[in-house]
This record gives structure tokens, sequence and C-alpha cells, in this order.
């Protein structure tokens, strides 16, 4: 039986810079009551403790394993900021204790692993947001309505592009975990990347049926740069660029029977079938999915960014690495099960 909270007292596993918007856009939400931090190392979450937290009232422990934590604070909720490959056994030990589960992109990096997290969290009835913040943001919020109105028509191609100073800045900032595929679980793609992966298969509501890809790791032990072509299943075809090594851009294409939209960087665009070309003037509000999560909790309201949208990248993932490593096309639904 679900509880009936006043107050839900959320856990934080990694402590790391990911984590501190997570934790400022937390404690601005009065239902919440951060608990806990853990990070292995634990200078880290003592380092959050006193910035952000020695103005306030809140009593926080601090720890350097995550299940220490559990066992000894009792929590609610848990937010899990860590490396990717962390994440898997992190969740399902949160919800095999009856804990709803906020977790940072990818929510896990193998397909096997995203089906258990789902039925886990349908077993234990509990609320898991995957941290694709995108979602949240008015343009996109806004091309949905424009996808779901189906007002281009039926999607006849899509062309999607990322290009990040992904490389430079992860060796710039010390974050060297992600170059090491024993704990990111790939590159570029599966970082950054994910989002494009995401707000792609979110805004189409395609399912993509074959997949040719090839990547450059450029000297690393992951890929950096991706170069994808997708047949979907409606018969649209795609392609798809992922660049970690140049300056940041954003470009997200659907072409449709009666009209295209249009994303570029932070603004969106329709174009009727004449060509015109419309801005929009009213977006709709932004959110997030911390405060989501705790929407989700308390009032039962929908999760934007769910498991079961987040299997789908990982699926669309893992399609896109098996293609790359064998040099040849791999149909989507053959990895899928």
């Amino acid at each position: 039986m679900e509880k009936n909270y006043k107050k839900i007292r959320i856990g934080i596993i990694g402590c790391g810079s990911i984590s501190y918007g997570h934790i400022n856009r937390l404690l601005n939400i009065p239902e919440v009551e951060l608990t806990a931090l853990v990070d292995i190392n634990q200078n880290k979450a003592q380092k959050i403790k006193e910035k952000i937290f020695s103005l306030r009232r809140e009593r926080v422990a601090v720890f350097s394993d995550y299940k220490e934590m559990f066992s000894e604070v009792n929590l609610d909720a848990v937010g899990i900021f860590t490396p990717h490959t962390l994440h898997f056994p992190q969740i399902m030990e949160a919800l095999r204790r009856d804990m709803h589960v906020l977790v940072e992109k990818p929510m896990t990096t193998e397909i096997g692993e995203a089906k258990k997290i789902i039925e886990e969290a349908r077993i234990r009835k509990k609320k898991v947001v995957v941290s694709y913040q995108l979602r949240y943001e008015p343009i996109y919020r806004y091309a949905r309505k424009i996808m779901e109105e189906k007002r281009i028509g039926e999607i006849q191609f899509i062309s999607a592009l990322i290009t990040q100073d992904w490389r430079v800045r992860v060796k710039r900032t010390n974050r060297l975990w992600r170059l090491d595929p024993e704990f990111s679980g790939g590159g570029m793609l599966i970082d950054s990347g994910s989002h494009l992966l995401d707000i792609l298969l979110w805004l189409s509501n395609l399912t993509a049926e074959r997949v040719y890809s090839f990547m450059e790791n450029k000297g690393e032990k992951v890929d950096i740069n991706s170069a994808i072509s997708l047949k979907f299943s409606n018969g649209a075809l795609g392609n798809i660029s992922v660049i970690g090594d140049d300056h940041h851009h954003w470009e997200l294409s659907i072409w449709g029977s009666q009209g295209n939209l249009l994303l570029r960087n932070n603004k969106v665009y329709v174009q009727d079938k004449e060509g015109n070309i419309f801005k929009p003037q009213n977006l709709p509000p932004a959110s997030n999915p911390d405060t989501n999560f705790i929407e989700a909790i308390f009032e039962g309201k929908e999760i934007i960014s769910p498991p079961e949208d987040a299997l789908k990248v990982t699926i669309l993932t893992q399609a896109i690495y098996r293609s790359a490593s064998l040099c040849k096309e791999v149909k989507v639904k053959e990895i899928s099960h």
C-alpha cells in the first residue's frame, strides 16, 4: 500500500557536479526533506553539506556507501547521480527497499537491466523518473503538442544533430569516468547523445526498425563521433549525427506530409506546406524532472520521463553500438528481446 506523505525524505547517491542542480531544485520544494548524502569520495558529500546546507536547518547525514545509508537512514526516495553503469544496482536496491527513484540519464546501459527496473517498479508500485530534462523545456513541450495534433501530417524524414566540446570538457573538468567504458558504458552517444535520441523518439513517437552506424573514437576508449542512418517502422527515414569534438550546436528537423517541425538550439519553428515559417509566441511553462518526481509521488501526476521511455532509448542506443561494432545493418527488433 502506498504511503501517505507529509514530507518525503530523500537520499542523494553521487555528489558530483550534476547533483548540485538537482539538490537545489529539490530543496525549493516544500514537501522535500533531504536527509542524507553519499559519495564514494566522502569529501564531495561533505562539501555539498557545508555549501548548501550550512544556512538551513536540515540535519543531513553523510556516507561513503549507499547500502550503509539505506540501512541507517529512513528514506522514502533516492536521487541517483552516479556514473552510468552504476545506476542499475543502485536503482534495484532502492526499489527493493520500497523507495521511489529519480535517476540521471541514461537510466541504464543494458536492455535487460532496463526491463528489470520497469518490472521491479511495477511490482513495488514505486515511481521512477529519468532525468531527460529537455522534455520539460518550453520549446519541446510546444513541439510535442504540434506532433500530437499531427499539425505536420505523417512523418517522412528526421534529421538530428548534436555537437559539443564533449571530449575536451570531460578532460578539463576531470570527469574521466566518462572516457572509461567500465563506468560510462560508451562515449558521447550514450552521454549527451542520449538526450538527442530521447527527444527524437518522444516527439516522433516512432520506433526504429533498422540501423546502420559508423563511429570514431579518435584515440579514446569510447566513441566521440557517430554517423547513424535509420529506417523507422512507418517507413520514414532518418539520420543522426553525434559529434563530441566541436563547439555546441543542436538541430532536430522532422519533415512531414503537411509541413515541418524545426528545432535549432533553443528555438522552435513550424513550416507549413507552402514553405511559410512560423515562430510560436506563447510557449508552455518550463518544468523539470525533480518537480515532476515529487508531484508524481504526492499528487499522482503523470511522469513525463518514465522508465518505459528510457528503455526505448537504451534499445536504440545498443542497436547503434551493435551496428558500429559489426560494421553492418542491425534490425532493432532482434536485439530488443
